[in-house]
């Protein structure tokens, strides 16, 4: 009885294709994990990008227009001077409350702010690309330990491991005492995965059993929080419209559009100019959304207006009705105002001309000229030189916030846009 079996080139073959079919098997599996993983990598991602618009959102969205942004103490410098705004030595002097946005620590911020940086990215062949890293100061009502307060909030990137360090002090229970220095501005990284998007909230803690310590610094709170990871840009634009064109320029016509500081500053200006400065070695430039402001930039002259005197019957019209008396400043068209917003005018303390200053509501705006719905005096302006200190805070019609995040390895890279619309423009 003979015995039949496999030959060599039958086993031979069947290995073959168990081999083939193996490989096979292990090639779908590979690559059914590798698409799970990129699969699981951009669904964190989206989820990373979505948990950080939805507070940018909510926050933006009820940005609040004031020029008077960080905490002070109303006549702290002379009791007589009680006027409901900020004048100088009357802030709050500490980190905690002054070292939001550009500047040093020691610098009063009166209105919201965006500024305009770059930092460079070296990637594994050493070449060097600029990539944005704005940053954007305000003020409005957030939602901390339970409570509604009106905070100052700062969104910008910083190093990851600055931050970590950062935190890790307060969690050894020490109080975290934020200031611009812990947290530097990022100048040079080597991968997408060193940066984060903070959020600095600052205010201030206010209770009945506070309410009556005369230490305010003390009461001065710091909150520090990471929005996303493994940023690698982030930049905002601003929407703002001059119907009257660009002021200063000759350019005639409206004057429409998405800005940054950058764009806005010299012949692409809106009409307000934004500043240009040297910080850390790099180009900055900083758009303040106010008018009359001189806090941004010391070295120019404060900004100053005139009172015209109201005529009670226009001589081209005898028969017409009485013009109003009208606050006015060369060049300046108060474009982004309007009736029912608030502007706060006083003398200087140079001046010697006895205007009471004050806050009035905008009525009318007729080609920059502002007259109001309060009676303002007139009749004691005579050859005045000095002119009349103003300011006025104003927001956006809209912001276009986009980010760009790359996945843990720094390989996937997402880039979303969103255009937030203010809540309201008005400063009152």
């Amino acid at each position: 009885m003979t015995r039949k079996g496999f030959t060599l080139v039958e086993l031979l073959i069947a290995l073959g294709l168990a081999m083939a079919l193996s490989g096979s098997i292990m090639w779908v599996a590979v690559a059914t994990t590798r698409i799970y993983n990129s699969s699981v990598a951009m669904v964190e991602l989206y989820s990373r990008l979505r948990y950080a618009f939805t507070i940018m959102e909510n926050e933006l969205a009820r940005m609040r227009a004031t020029c008077d942004m960080e905490f002070f103490v109303d006549s702290q410098a002379s009791p007589d001077k009680s006027n409901r705004h900020w004048d100088e030595k009357e802030e709050i002097d500490t980190p905690v409350n002054l070292a939001g946005g550009w500047g040093p620590e020691t610098y009063y911020h009166e209105a919201p702010e965006i500024v305009e940086r770059y930092y460079i990215q070296v990637d594994r062949r050493g070449e060097e690309t600029p990539r944005p890293a704005f940053e954007i100061y305000f003020r409005g009502p957030v939602m901390l330990g339970g409570k509604m307060r009106q905070a100052n909030i700062e969104y910008r990137l910083v190093k990851a491991d600055d931050l970590v360090a950062l935190l890790a002090t307060a969690k050894k229970g020490a109080v975290l005492t934020y200031s611009r220095s812990s947290l530097p501005p990022v100048a040079r990284v080597a991968t997408g995965t060193e940066l984060s998007l903070i959020r600095v909230v600052r205010y201030m803690e206010r209770d009945i059993e506070t309410l009556v310590r005369t230490d305010l610094k003390s009461l001065m709170r710091a909150h520090v929080s990471e929005l996303a990871s493994n940023v690698v840009e982030f930049s905002i634009e601003y929407y703002l419209r001059n119907p009257y064109g660009v002021a200063g320029s000759g350019v005639r016509g409206a004057k429409a559009g998405w800005f940054t500081p950058a764009k806005d500053y010299g012949r692409g200006a809106v009409e307000l100019p934004t500043y240009r400065t040297q910080d850390g070695g790099g180009e900055i430039y900083i758009k303040e959304f106010a008018y009359g402001s001189s806090r941004l930039q010391p070295r120019v002259k404060p900004p100053r207006g005139i009172i015209r005197k109201g005529i009670k019957v226009d001589p081209r019209m005898p028969s017409g009705n009485p013009v109003l008396p009208y606050f006015y400043v060369s060049n300046l068209k108060f474009a982004e105002l309007g009736i029912g917003d608030t502007i706060y005018i006083w003398p200087d303390m140079s001046s010697q001309q006895p205007f009471e200053g004050g806050e009035f509501t905008i009525r009318n705006i007729a080609n920059g000229r502002l007259s109001f719905a309060e009676p303002i005096e007139t009749s004691s302006w005579r050859n005045d030189k000095t002119g009349l200190r103003y300011k006025a805070a104003y927001l956006p019609h809209a912001l276009r916030v986009t980010m760009v995040i790359s996945d843990r390895e720094g390989k996937l890279a997402h880039r979303l846009e969103r255009i937030i619309r203010m809540a309201t423009k008005t400063n009152t």
